[in-house]
């Protein structure tokens, strides 16, 4: 890290410096194989079907149109991966 401070790559310098601050949460997140990323991918789903009932005026619609149309078509196709 010592070769990096005085190099002339200015966007590297800011990383540099704040690195030895972050090195134990670095070390940890590449020993361990869990992460958080099975949470944030239904979150995302989740996301994207509150976005896309914002077009129907009324839940009732957006229920039947969820519960009776076929996942393999439009939008709902994300839903069946």
């Amino acid at each position: 890290m010592n070769s990096v401070i005085p190099s002339s790559i200015q966007e590297v310098c800011p990383v540099v410096k704040r690195f030895p601050n972050h090195v134990q949460g670095v070390g940890q997140a590449l020993c361990y194989p869990q992460s958080h990323a099975k949470a944030k991918r239904w979150h995302g789903r989740i996301q994207e079907i509150k976005a896309i009932g914002q077009g129907y005026r009324k839940f009732k619609n957006w229920r039947a149109t969820i519960l009776f149309k076929p996942l393999s078509t439009g939008f709902y196709a994300a839903l069946d991966r």
